[in-house]
């Protein structure tokens, strides 16, 4: 478990009259032998699978001792269970019928430009409130340092070319295996293609399905960044209605079936919203009758707690027209630059050549150093320590806006995000620019509307602050809400 994520591949069907510890057995049989464990894979500890799908120790002991007892896995006093089964016994996987055919070869570069879009400045030396920024103080530079040189003094001479351009094969491996496990997704190595962030591998997605006059499918408000890739394709958005309570509005599908759907159902920007299972079940089910691609924007999924996990959309459709986005800029710092997709696989190759065309190809050292660092544990321990602090942050503003900025400030309930969304009845722009003034970056949520009526309120990230910095920008941003006022 080289990410340390819990495993959703375990969905159990507590309404079965199958015994739960025999679903749990037979479902992890079945990743051994379809290689979503490959052999010398660690499995969780018995407490921490039990707590990550919500069963007793006694549970997940009976099905380890059954594997064992099979030779599936191997158990020893002390150590983790490891997957012990040779490949040679395994079940090879064969393709669906009904496969796609492959798209064309060449990058669609399309004609349409982004207008009226702002990158963001550089974010001010006073922690403020911008959202889903990690805390660089906590990360362990001094390790990502000592990585990183060693292998820009050893590289050879295939990391310095462009020989590479889907990303080192060992680290498409890892994340390959990392996404099978935790999150559902039904994908070979062959199928991730490493990127220079997640944007990046938006843009090359949208120009390799999309082409001039193409509508997508896209989430109101959403994420303006893939809206802007959506426009470079030269095609066009129309809204998928998401309510700040309500979540995803499915009644009303558009009467002209859209090309793609692009959602982000781990974490929606801006209401830190999950999509129900059921609602996943629909967009897949629509896209496969009205013959549609969907782009899954899998963002902030790393920090989802364990009982709020589902499956991707990915793997409902087993992958067959799902594109799914994933990037390390939340869960390491964002001037990384390395995000991946997974593809399906007739556009595995079409989806190497389009970012080695396009220039999104990441840099091949820093993988090998991104490599290194997860495989030596330094992500996972990470990870672990960064929820920890974030969910304590999140919880310490979310009391403060209850008691210091109610009267002004609605707080949405969400248990996702590393942000706090929140409603207002002032105008947010004003609000978000006197902000801006006095150091701090507050995003208005109107600024994610781009055609219907904009709901107000402010998008309040919390990653970046000590609880002294938490004190000081909450008691400025209450003298802004009432001088507003």
């Amino acid at each position: 478990m080289p990410y340390d994520m819990p495993v959703i591949g375990l969905t159990l069907d507590r309404a079965s009259a199958v015994p739960i510890q025999q679903q749990l057995f037979e479902r992890l049989r079945e990743m051994i032998l379809c290689y979503d464990l490959e052999k010398g894979t660690e499995l969780p500890s018995t407490r921490a699978l039990a707590g990550a799908i919500g069963v007793s120790r006694n549970t997940v002991s009976w099905a380890y001792e059954r594997l064992a007892a099979e030779r599936y896995i191997a158990t020893r006093p002390g150590a983790p269970a490891r997957v012990t089964l040779e490949p040679a016994f395994r079940e090879e996987r064969v393709r669906p019928e009904g496969a796609l055919p492959a798209p064309a070869s060449a990058l669609r570069t399309g004609a349409g430009l982004m207008r009226g879009h702002r990158t963001p400045r550089a974010i001010a030396e006073r922690p403020g409130f911008w959202p889903f920024v990690p805390d660089l103080r906590q990360f362990p530079f001094k390790t990502w340092h000592r990585m990183v040189a060693r292998h820009l003094q050893m590289s050879r001479h295939d990391d310095l070319t462009y020989d590479q351009p889907a990303g080192l094969p060992d680290l498409r491996a890892l994340i390959a295996q990392n996404l099978r496990l935790s999150r559902g997704v039904v994908c070979h190595p062959h199928q991730v293609v490493i990127t220079n962030g997640g944007q990046a591998a938006l843009d090359v997605i949208f120009r390799l399905i999309l082409k001039r006059g193409d509508m997508v499918w896209m989430e109101e408000p959403g994420y303006t960044g893939a809206l802007a890739a959506i426009l470079a394709a030269g095609a066009t958005a129309a809204p998928l209605p998401v309510g700040p309570k309500e979540g995803w509005d499915l009644s009303h599908p558009h009467l002209v079936p859209p090309k793609a759907i692009y959602v982000t159902p781990s974490c929606q920007q801006p209401f830190c919203r999950v999509m129900p299972l059921a609602q996943r079940h629909w967009i897949s089910d629509y896209a496969r009758r009205t013959d549609a691609w969907i782009v899954e924007d899998d963002f902030d999924n790393e920090f989802l707690p364990p009982r709020t996990i589902i499956p991707a959309v990915q793997r409902l459709d087993g992958g067959q027209r799902s594109f799914y986005v994933g990037t390390f800029a939340k869960t390491m710092f964002p001037a990384l630059r390395i995000g991946y997709a997974v593809v399906p696989e007739a556009f595995a190759d079409d989806m190497a050549e389009a970012t080695f065309i396009s220039g999104h190809m990441a840099s091949l050292p820093m993988q090998a150093a991104l490599l290194d660092f997860i495989r030596q544990g330094h992500f996972a321990r990470h990870m672990t320590k960064m929820r920890r602090v974030y969910d304590a942050r999140k919880q310490r503003l979310l009391s403060l806006v209850q008691s210091t900025l109610h009267p002004w400030l609605e707080p949405l309930p969400t248990c996702v995000g590393l942000a706090l969304p929140t409603l207002m009845r002032l105008p947010d722009v004003p609000v978000s620019e006197e902000a801006r003034r006095q150091g701090l970056r507050i995003p208005p949520i109107s600024g994610r509307y781009h055609q219907s009526s904009p709901r107000q309120g402010l998008l309040l990230g919390f990653c970046a602050m000590t609880e002294p910095e938490l004190l000081a920008n909450v008691a400025t941003l209450r003298r802004i809400l009432e001088r507003a006022a």
